[in-house]
C-alpha cells in the first residue's frame, strides 16, 4: 500500500491512469437496471446470502445454483451491505477490480521493462471496448480474469527467474484457487495448460522443482477447500457432483441456446477489443517471440482462444480471459513504434474497426429514434410492442456522442505521428471513457426501456407485498432480485415440497408445475403474472384479469381463492 502511495504521489502517469478509470469505470454503474439473466442471477444470489445469513449456500429462488463458487457473491454481498441491494452494489466489486486491474498492469509492465511501458500497457486496456463495458457490469469474468492473469504471471516468473521461485510458485497457486472460487475448475485449467503448453514448446528444458509442485499444488487446494471441501463435508458431495457435471454439459452442450460455431470468439475478440486486436497483429502472427514472456502470454492468448471455441456453449465474455495477454502484446509492438512503422495492413484493419465502432456508436441511438420506420421490417411482436413504452423518449442528439469517440481516434493517431504515443493514448483515454459513459446514460438506458424495464418496475412495485409473482411463458430472474421474492410466500419452493419432497430439481419440470399452480391451483395468496404480449394463454382464463399492457409486456394479477370474487372452476 506504501508502494501505491508513493507511485500516486511521484507519477503524473500513474495519477492519470487511476483517476480516469474509477472515473469512467464507477460513476454510472447504479444507472441502469441489472440485465436478465446473468447480471440479476448472480446479484440475486448474493442478495440471498445476506437474506439468509447463509454465506457458504449458493441459492436462487432459495434453491441450490449449482452453476457458480460463492466468491463473487460474497464480494457482491459485501458491496451491497454497504451501499445497499441495487445496481450500484451489485456491479460496484467489478468496477473497483478495474481500476485494480489497471494498477496491476502498470505496476508489471514498470517491472518488466520500464515506467512508459507499463504506461502505455495500462493505456491500452483502459481505451479498450469490451473490458470498459465489463467493468461496468456485474459478471463474473473481470475479477476471474483477473485471477488468472496473477496467477499465470506468478507461475511465469516462479519458472523462469532463480530469486524467489518457491514463494512466487506459493502467490500463482493461491490466485489459482481464487480463481477456482471464483468461476469454478476452468480457473486452474487455464493456468495448467498455458503451463504444459509452455514447458512443450521449451522442449522441457524448464521445468519446476518437486518443491516448487508441491507448494503450488497444495496451495491451490488449500485456497479452493476453503468452499469446495467445506461443501462436501457439510452437505455431502451432491452439490459437487451437480456442478461438476454443469461445466461438462457446458463443454460438451449448448446451454440455454448458446451454441456457436467454432470461430465465435474470433470475431467477438477481432471486433469487439478494438483497439488490442489491431494493434497486437503483428505480435500474434510473427513466429519468433522477442522474450519468454512474450512467448508466455500468446500462450495463454490461444489455449483461451482454443478451449472456449471447442466448448460447445459460447457466450461472448468466455473470451474475455484473452484480452489481458492481448493488451500486453499490443503495447510489446506500438510502445517504441510510430504510426508510419506500422505495417499499412495492420494501419488498415485499425481504421477499419474504428470506423465499424464509429458506425456503431451512431446508428444504435438511430434504431430507437425512428423506431416507427423501422417496426414494420420487424418480425417479432415483443420487439415492435417494446417501442411503444411511453417512458422512453429520444432527444435525436444522441448518435452525435459518436463524434466523441471518432475525434478520441484522430487525436490518438494524430499524436501518435507526432511521436507523443502516451499523450495519444492518454487523450484517448479519455475520449473513449467518455463515450461508453454517455452511451450508458443516454443509449443503454433507453435501450433496456424497450426491453426489460416495464417488467422490472411491475416488479418493484410490489416489493413487500404477500404476494405470488412469476413470469408466464419466458425465462427470467427479474423477478428475484427486483420484486426481492422472500423465501415465504414462495410458489417454487411449494411445489418443491408438494411435488418433489423438496429434493433439489432441474428448472424446466419445476417451472411447469408452477405455472400449473399459479394459473389453475388453490392460491392462498393473490398472483401477479407477467407475459410478453404475444402470449395469449392468460386472456383465456376468465378470472385473472389483465391490469395493464406496457411495451412488450403484459400484466396481470389472479386474486387467491380466499378471496370471495376469485371463483376458480372444479
Amino acid at each position: 500500500m506504501r508502494l501505491l502511495f508513493s507511485e500516486f504521489k511521484e507519477s503524473k502517469n500513474f495519477r492519470f491512469l487511476v483517476i480516469v478509470a474509477a472515473l469512467a469505470f464507477i460513476p454510472t454503474i447504479g444507472l441502469v437496471h441489472l440485465f436478465d439473466w446473468d447480471e440479476i442471477n448472480f446479484a440475486e444470489s448474493a442478495r440471498e446470502m445476506m437474506a439468509t445469513g447463509d454465506y457458504f449456500q449458493v441459492q436462487v429462488n432459495f434453491s441450490p445454483f449449482w452453476e457458480k463458487p460463492p466468491l463473487f457473491f460474497w464480494l457482491q454481498s459485501l458491496s451491497m451491505h454497504t451501499f445497499g441491494i441495487n445496481e450500484f452494489g451489485a456491479r460496484f466489486p467489478n468496477a473497483l477490480a478495474g481500476v485494480i486491474t489497471i494498477i496491476v498492469i502498470y505496476f508489471l509492465g514498470k517491472k518488466e521493462k520500464s515506467e512508459r511501458f507499463g504506461t502505455i500497457w495500462a493505456l491500452l486496456y483502459l481505451v479498450s471496448f469490451l473490458p470498459q463495458i465489463y467493468f461496468r457490469s456485474a459478471i463474473i469474468d473481470p475479477i476471474f480474469n483477473l485471477f488468472i492473469f496473477l496467477s499465470t504471471y506468478y507461475l511465469f516468473k516462479a519458472l523462469t527467474e532463480v530469486e524467489l521461485k518457491n514463494k512466487r510458485a506459493l502467490w500463482a497457486g493461491i490466485f489459482c484457487g481464487l480463481a477456482i472460487l471464483t468461476k469454478g475448475p476452468v480457473g486452474f485449467l487455464l493456468v495448467f495448460v498455458t503451463f504444459l503448453v509452455f514447458i512443450v514448446v521449451k522442449k522441457f528444458k524448464i521445468l519446476p522443482t518437486f518443491k516448487q509442485f508441491i507448494i503450488f499444488a497444495l496451495s491451490v487446494f488449500a485456497v479452493s477447500f476453503l468452499w469446495f471441501g467445506a461443501e462436501v463435508i457439510n452437505n455431502g458431495p451432491w452439490f459437487l457432483v451437480e456442478f461438476i457435471n454443469y461445466q461438462i454439459e457446458l463443454f460438451s452442450q449448448g446451454v440455454a441456446g448458446h451454441e456457436q460455431p467454432f470461430y465465435y470468439h474470433f470475431i467477438v475478440v477481432f471486433l469487439g477489443v478494438f483497439p488490442l486486436s489491431a494493434l497486437a497483429l503483428p505480435s500474434l502472427i510473427k513466429r519468433k517471440r522477442d522474450s519468454e514472456l512474450e512467448q508466455w502470454w500468446t500462450i495463454l492468448f490461444w489455449v483461451v482462444m482454443i478451449i472456449f471455441s471447442i466448448a460447445t456453449t459460447k457466450i461472448v465474455h468466455y473470451s474475455s480471459m484473452t484480452y489481458l495477454p492481448l493488451s500486453f502484446l499490443s503495447a510489446i509492438v506500438i510502445h517504441e513504434m510510430k504510426w508510419e512503422e506500422f505495417k499499412k495492413w495492420t494501419r488498415w484493419v485499425y481504421v477499419f474497426l474504428a470506423s465499424f465502432l464509429a458506425i456503431a456508436f451512431a446508428v444504435l441511438p438511430m434504431v430507437g429514434i425512428f423506431n416507427e420506420s423501422i417496426s414494420p421490417y420487424i418480425k417479432d411482436p415483443f420487439a415492435v410492442a417494446g417501442f411503444n413504452n411511453p417512458d422512453v423518449s429520444w432527444t435525436g442528439f444522441e448518435p452525435l456522442i459518436a463524434v466523441v469517440f471518432v475525434t478520441g481516434i484522430i487525436l490518438f493517431m494524430r499524436f501518435w505521428k507526432e511521436g507523443k504515443l502516451v499523450k495519444a493514448l492518454q487523450f484517448k483515454a479519455v475520449l473513449i471513457s467518455l463515450t461508453m459513459s454517455l452511451t450508458m446514460i443516454f443509449v443503454v438506458k433507453k435501450i433496456e426501456g424497450y426491453s426489460q424495464a416495464p417488467m422490472i418496475e411491475f416488479y418493484e412495485d410490489l416489493q413487500g407485498q404477500e404476494v405470488y409473482v412469476s413470469p408466464i411463458g419466458f425465462k427470467s430472474y427479474a423477478q428475484y432480485f427486483y420484486f426481492q421474492q422472500p423465501e415465504s410466500p414462495n410458489a417454487h419452493l411449494k411445489m418443491r415440497a408438494e411435488k418433489f419432497n423438496n429434493e433439489p430439481v432441474l428448472y424446466a419440470p419445476l417451472e411447469q408445475e408452477v405455472k400449473l399452480f399459479l394459473l389453475y391451483g388453490d392460491i392462498e395468496h393473490d398472483a401477479y403474472l407477467v407475459t410478453k404480449i404475444q402470449h395469449e394463454e392468460l386472456d383465456n382464463i376468465e378470472y385473472i384479469k389483465l391490469l395493464y399492457t406496457k411495451g412488450g409486456y403484459k400484466f396481470y394479477k389472479r386474486e387467491s381463492v380466499l378471496t370471495e370474487s376469485n371463483e376458480v372452476p372444479n
